[in-house]
């Protein structure tokens, strides 16, 4: 996808998968030449194929079971969730989005979106700054690290506030998978929440 081996573009690329997902799975890497700590998102291969045999079949069902008015609204409902995989299937178009609310959200210093290196982007893959993170659901752990959990609750609301009434454009998954709290020592003090997976 990158157009040349592994070892030209990353010092290492570490095998297992930090975590996988419905489309892809990320993995830690270090760039070369300077070892800058990265993530790097990577589309199931096999999902560009089978995503047109999949949708077809889907269709295939809605239309056995619709019938009536029900039918015009079941189609405009295929056609939305059919444009929602197709977007989700461009890393590219995820690229963007990332750039469009890292500048949107850059006045508040608790927010972090990670940076695109969009030279090693491409539609199936996304590379972007790794930052150490604990999820927002790890009580446990955000409790270890004296994490003031109001604060996080705080900054994710004034967060979101801001993408919805004043920006026009959010991010629209929010469950702890995507959502972080960056692991470093001022955390205890004012703790920067981190947004993934655009």
């Amino acid at each position: 996808e990158l157009g040349a081996p592994l070892a030209t573009h990353f010092l290492d690329f570490e095998e297992r998968p930090l975590g996988a997902a419905s489309v892809a799975q990320v993995h830690r890497a270090r760039l070369a030449p300077d070892g800058e700590p990265v993530a790097v998102k990577v589309q199931y291969p096999w999902l560009a194929h089978s995503l047109p045999a999949d949708l077809a079949l889907v269709r295939r069902l809605l239309r056995a079971f619709a019938s009536g008015r029900d039918s015009q609204l079941r189609e405009r409902l295929f056609e939305e969730f059919a444009a929602g995989i197709a977007g989700e299937l461009d890393f590219e178009r995820e690229a963007r989005v990332a750039r469009e609310i890292a500048e949107n959200l850059a006045g508040d210093a608790q927010v972090v979106v990670p940076r695109i290196h969009a030279a090693l982007s491409t539609r199936r893959v996304l590379v972007m700054s790794y930052l150490p993170a604990i999820s927002i659901a790890d009580r446990a752990a955000l409790r270890a690290r004296d994490v003031p959990l109001r604060a996080v609750l705080e900054t994710l609301a004034r967060a979101y506030a801001k993408q919805v009434f004043v920006d026009g454009l959010f991010h629209a998954d929010p469950h702890p998978g995507n959502l972080f709290v960056i692991d470093e020592p001022e955390m205890s003090v004012r703790p920067r929440v981190l947004f993934i997976d655009f």
